[in-house]
C-alpha cells in the first residue's frame, strides 16, 4: 500500500463533485453575463455535480486497482 502526505489533494469522488460544482457554476455564471438568460443555473450546476463525481470516481477507481 502506499502512502500519501496528509496534505496532497487527491482526486476522489468528493473532489470530483466539489469541482464539477465550481465548474458548472463558472460555465452558468458566463453564459449568464453573454446571453442575460439566468435558466443556466438550474442545469449547470447538477451536470457539473455529476460529471465531476463519474470523473472522481473513475479516478478514484483505477488507483485502487494500481494500488491492488
Amino acid at each position: 500500500m502506499k502512502h500519501h502526505k496528509q496534505n496532497s489533494l487527491e482526486l476522489n469522488a468528493g473532489t470530483g463533485m466539489v469541482l464539477g460544482i465550481f465548474v458548472g457554476a463558472a460555465i452558468a455564471l458566463l453564459i449568464q453575463i453573454i446571453t442575460g438568460d439566468s435558466s443556466t443555473w438550474s442545469w449547470a450546476i447538477p451536470v457539473g455535480l455529476a460529471c465531476g463525481l463519474a470523473i472522481g470516481a473513475g479516478k478514484q477507481n483505477g488507483a485502487n486497482k494500481e494500488a491492488k
